[in-house]
C-alpha cells in the first residue's frame, strides 16, 4: 500500500487536514515546502525522494483572477509562472524553461482551476490580463509556490493533486481578505478531503 504525502507551504494549511485524515485511519507523510517560491523550490528539490512513486496532495490558497465572492475549493489541472507583471505585458517570461505544466490529479470530483504562479502575490486588479492566458473553461487563481513544487515533485510522483482554497480577489485587498479567510479555508479543505479521498489509503 503506498503512503499518501500530504504537502503545504505552511503548517496551518493542512493541520485539519493531517488531523483529519489520521483519525480516518489514512497512512500519510506530511512535507512543509516553505513560505515562498524559493523555499519552496528547495525544500521540495530536498525531499523529492519522499514523493516517489507517491500520491501527492498539495494544499494552497489561492486569490481569484476576478470577482471572490466565497470560499471555493478547486484542482489545479495546470499549473503555470505567470506573475502579474507578464501578465500584464510589463516583462517578458522565459517559456522555453518554464512550460505550463499538467498535474496528474487522482480523481477527486473538484472544479478545475489554472493556477497562476507567482513570486509573491499580486497588490494591482487584473484588469488587463490576457484573454489567452485561460485554459479552456478553467478559473484562473493567483497562488504562489505550487509551481515550484510541482516542478520537482510531478515527474517522480505516482499522481500529483494540487487542492486550492480561494480566500481573495487579487488586488489591492487580498492580503486583508486572506487573513479573514484563511482559517476556514484550511478547515474546509480537511473536511472535503476526509470526505472524498478514496478508501484503499486506509489501514
Amino acid at each position: 500500500m503506498r503512503r499518501i504525502v500530504i504537502a503545504s507551504a505552511a503548517s496551518f494549511e493542512t493541520d485539519e487536514v493531517i488531523y483529519r485524515l489520521q483519525r480516518k485511519g489514512i497512512d500519510l507523510t506530511r512535507i512543509i515546502t516553505g513560505v515562498g517560491m524559493a523555499e519552496a523550490a528547495m525544500i521540495s528539490s530536498r525531499t523529492r525522494e519522499l514523493v516517489a512513486d507517491r500520491d501527492v496532495i498539495f494544499c494552497c490558497t489561492a486569490g481569484v483572477i476576478g470577482d471572490f465572492d466565497r470560499i471555493k475549493i478547486f484542482s489545479a489541472s495546470t499549473v503555470e509562472l505567470r506573475s502579474w507583471d507578464i501578465r500584464n505585458g510589463k516583462t517578458e517570461l522565459l517559456t522555453n524553461f518554464d512550460p505550463v505544466l499538467k498535474l496528474s490529479p487522482p480523481a477527486l470530483s473538484l472544479p478545475d482551476c489554472h493556477a497562476l504562479c507567482s513570486l509573491g502575490v499580486s497588490t494591482a486588479a487584473d484588469d488587463g490580463v490576457d484573454i489567452h492566458l485561460t485554459k479552456g473553461s478553467s478559473t484562473l487563481l493567483e497562488t504562489i509556490e505550487l509551481y515550484a513544487v510541482a516542478r520537482s515533485w510531478l515527474p517522480l510522483a505516482r499522481s500529483f493533486a494540487a487542492i486550492v482554497a480561494t480566500t481573495n480577489a487579487t488586488g489591492s485587498r487580498a492580503r486583508s481578505e486572506w487573513q479573514a479567510n484563511f482559517k476556514e479555508a484550511a478547515c474546509l479543505t480537511g473536511a472535503l478531503l476526509e470526505e472524498l479521498l478514496p478508501r484503499h489509503h486506509q489501514h
